[in-house]
């Protein structure tokens, strides 16, 4: 940390940074920004420290629903908290929110998939020769639109589907000895979080955290997976019926109203998740130990170390998704028209 003296800032550290004040006030030229950039008295970017605190990436718990569902309980309690009427008793209504949505997202998306047959059957008996998508009174240029938008907030939710599925692959399993379990009774918690010190390329430290002991049992785990699968399952349900739901409307107006009740229908979890999850339960999803990755050529465990796909994905992630989008929208437009 940095200390003052008679008046005025004294780094402890080579790498300590010095208030944007002092930016203004003490290094006016960029003569001297540089030279103290050099001197690592001043002019790291958060990014720095971010990543000398937090890693390059951290793969964290995802805030919804379905995840307090997975994690809460059995992630939250220490092991002898886990009986089933302390379950039931303590997490019934968390538990009620999450098959409510389900059932509430899987019935909505069947009727609509109904609405969809029956107005593409009646459109085909008074017009034999016409494809639906191509009416004189609904703009293609508004339908794509719609289909665009509609497609990206699918695919948005579908990535938060696969950060969940990412995070139970990488929560360790309980070794499930009495020394492990007295550990986490004591810790009061099944997922225990510390902080190591590793070296990156520039032979800087960086603390990153990551699972010290805990974890999931096996029925712990499969209990993530099937919620994990409720949720993929519906969202791709949703992304089958309502490609064409939104093609075959049959004017301006409805086109519109039919993309903004698709999104209604995907939200369903969102507004349980914030109307139904106590505060307490929100902080204990965020508390869980983050899984920080370092770029870097140095030898670290494995777990610790980003992969080529993930570097990769952090480079050109957004081209990745561009051109998922588009290749959802083509299947979906020629699926249906």
């Amino acid at each position: 940390m940095a200390a003052v003296k008679d008046g005025k800032v004294q780094a402890n550290r080579s790498r300590d940074l010095l208030p944007c004040s002092d930016i203004a006030t003490k290094e006016k030229k960029f003569v001297d920004m540089m030279s103290a950039i050099e001197e690592g008295r001043m002019g790291y970017t958060k990014v720095f420290v971010a990543e000398r605190s937090e890693g390059t990436v951290a793969i964290r718990a995802p805030e919804s629903l379905y995840s307090a569902i997975a994690f809460v309980p059995t992630l939250a309690l220490k092991p002898d908290e886990k009986g089933l009427g302390y379950l039931i008793c303590l997490f019934l209504p968390l538990f009620s929110s999450g098959v409510m949505s389900a059932i509430a997202q899987i019935t909505a998306t069947y009727y609509v998939m109904l609405m969809n047959i029956d107005n593409k059957d009646a459109f085909d008996k008074a017009n034999p020769n016409e494809s639906i998508c191509e009416r004189d009174d609904v703009s293609s240029l508004l339908s794509l639109i719609c289909l665009c938008v509609f497609t990206m907030t699918c695919l948005a939710d579908v990535q938060t589907s696969f950060e969940f599925l990412n995070y139970i692959n990488r929560v360790p399993n309980r070794i499930g000895d009495e020394e492990e379990t007295e550990l986490l009774n004591k810790a009061d918690t099944s997922a225990i979080a510390v902080k190591k010190s590793i070296i990156d390329d520039e032979n800087e430290e960086c603390i990153v955290e990551t699972f010290g002991a805990g974890g999931f049992t096996k029925m712990e785990r499969l209990w993530a997976y099937f919620w994990f699968l409720v949720k993929i399952g519906s969202e791709f349900f949703v992304i089958l019926v309502g490609g064409g739901f939104v093609l075959h409307s049959p004017d301006h107006e409805t086109l519109i109203l039919n993309a903004v009740a698709l999104a209604f229908i995907l939200d369903i979890d969102d507004a349980a998740y914030k109307y139904s999850i106590t505060d307490l339960q929100k902080a204990e999803l965020k508390s869980f130990p983050d899984f920080s990755l370092i770029d870097t050529e140095n030898e670290v465990p494995a777990l610790m170390k980003m992969t080529k796909y993930q570097i990769l994905k952090q480079v050109f992630g957004s081209y990745f998704q561009i051109l998922a989008l588009f290749g959802v929208c083509t299947v979906s437009w020629y699926a249906n028209c």
